[in-house]
């Protein structure tokens, strides 16, 4: 793993788990928010759910989005900003992607 902190990898629920504390990217699809809209429930690339506490912005608009932020814990993402990504993402896909990024074989060379 880089000890760069500018570099935030793109991540699923699986691998979210080995950067706890460090800044990741995680696409995914907005399932429900909570009352006062201070968290939301996301499906992430590997379908599983994540909460993310949101920051006060204007509406998030889209379904799909990556939510950029702290990793808190196993299933907790603390954002600090989103890049909407629109109402048709294949996040299956987004998965194999995010799989080749964290191959051994690449992940040092995209990252160091």
């Amino acid at each position: 793993m880089s000890t760069n902190p500018d570099i935030s990898p793109h991540v699923n629920f699986m691998h979210m788990q080995r950067f706890i504390g460090k800044i990741v990217r995680l696409p995914c699809k907005i399932e429900t928010y909570s009352s006062d809209r201070s968290t939301a429930t996301v499906k992430t690339s590997d379908n599983r759910d994540v909460i993310v506490q949101l920051i006060p912005l204007p509406e998030i608009t889209t379904t799909y989005v990556e939510f950029i932020g702290t990793a808190v814990n196993a299933n907790t993402l603390e954002m600090s900003n989103l890049v909407a990504m629109g109402e048709n993402l294949d996040l299956s896909l987004v998965d194999k992607v995010i799989e080749v990024i964290h191959d051994k074989k690449y992940f040092e060379r995209i990252f160091s």
